[in-house]
């Protein structure tokens, strides 16, 4: 007999998964912030561009990172901030395919009055210091990272505006669906996506450093093969992205900096990762058995292309030991969560890695006796661990 602890992770609307995503609130806002963010560049930007060719070339915007990959979670606590990664493309034909340190100078700096001029009407705050990105200090607990890219000329052709927060095509094609609907569509499922965006030529592209020169971007890169990867899942994925959430929610309480990346976090889960229908505590127990050895070793994920030899564990070598402690305190506590015969138990160690978001509803708890080969080895015994506020998000 063990404890199916299904419905506290994804119950509507207690369960943990829907106290870490994003809220309607939130999500409205930082569209919102998006749209202008848009608008201002698109058309601001128009005097740079026409230093290069008196042709009509309009810069495209896509929507990176977490929010791309429908993995964004709330921050776990006041220090934490929501992240909108939202890349700025231009081709590079528009250069003569020149990649000077004055040219990405020049192209950090247009961009960048502009976003001062629109955080002084939106009282933002604009922070200067990052190399790689323009970053607005949001509303909200969030911040949006504004990344400059140029890219191939066939690939910037192939690139559509698209995003997982909100698809304005779809809304103009059915003005019924709710914005909350297409929201859903475009964050919750990849099939949706893959009717969205055509990027047949995808290759590194290269961002724009403050300071002068270009760095390799692999952003489209790591997305299709997410993408991809999560599409041949039996629910396409869906529960996958959710043991991603998961992960990044106990990185997020736990660690009080550094711990594993997201990105690392997300090469083991695909890895380990197997579907178990109407069991996400069971997918993520699977997933975690490994989690402390990973977080030891190298991780190397072949079936990435152009990161074939990689290695996606970029935790200092000395702060590796201590990382897979904790994981291993996770896995210890799930595992005892759904062993334990008394349910509010089970909730309190559920609570000792993931935080009081969990919700305390025992009745979310059933009884399964399908599950004791999960246990033919007693659980190791758990004491509460140390938490230490964590200041990581995204």
């Amino acid at each position: 007999m063990s404890n199916n602890l299904h419905n506290v992770f994804r119950s509507r609307p207690s369960g943990f998964v829907n106290k870490i995503k994003p809220t309607e609130v939130q999500r409205n806002y930082l569209n919102e912030c998006r749209v202008k963010v848009r608008r201002k560049i698109k058309q601001g930007l128009s005097s740079f561009i026409s230093e290069y060719t008196d042709f009509l070339v309009s810069p495209k915007f896509r929507i990176q990172g977490s929010w791309a990959y429908g993995t964004c979670n709330q921050p776990a606590n006041p220090q934490q901030e929501m992240d909108i990664d939202y890349g700025v493309y231009l081709p590079s034909s528009l250069f003569n395919n020149e990649r000077s340190d004055s040219l990405a100078k020049k192209y950090f700096k247009a961009v960048e009055v502009l976003l001062i001029d629109l955080a002084k009407e939106e009282r933002w705050q604009i922070d200067s210091s990052k190399e790689t990105c323009v970053r607005l200090k949001l509303q909200h607990q969030s911040h949006m990272d504004i990344p400059l890219y140029i890219v191939p000329d066939d690939m910037f052709n192939d690139l559509e505006e698209k995003n997982q927060m909100i698809s304005e095509a779809s809304l103009a094609a059915d003005q019924k669906m709710s914005i909350n609907s297409v929201y859903y569509c475009g964050l919750e499922c990849f099939s949706y996506e893959d009717r969205l965006i055509k990027l047949d030529k995808i290759t590194k592209i290269h961002m724009a450093i403050r300071s002068g020169g270009w760095k390799e971007s692999d952003c489209e890169i790591i997305r299709k093969w997410y993408s991809d990867f999560l599409s041949k899942q039996e629910d396409k994925g869906r529960q996958l992205r959710y043991i991603a959430r998961y992960l990044k929610a106990w990185r997020d309480y736990i660690f009080l900096e550094g711990g594993p990346s997201s990105i690392l976090l997300m090469v083991i889960a695909n890895r380990y990762y197997s579907y178990k229908e109407n069991r996400d505590d069971i997918a993520l127990l699977n997933v975690i058995k490994f989690l402390p050895q990973a977080l030891k070793n190298a991780v190397i994920e072949p079936s990435i292309p152009e990161h074939e030899n990689e290695d996606f564990n970029r935790i200092p070598l000395d702060k590796r030991a201590e990382c897979a402690e904790k994981a291993q305190n996770l896995y210890n506590h799930l595992k005892t969560s759904i062993s334990v015969s008394d349910p509010n138990n089970a909730i309190s160690f559920l609570r000792f890695s993931f935080g009081n978001r969990i919700p305390t509803d025992i009745s979310l708890i059933t009884i399964d006796s399908g599950t004791d080969s999960y246990f033919s080895e007693s659980p190791k015994r758990v004491d509460k661990p140390n938490i230490l506020l964590p200041v990581t998000g995204g």
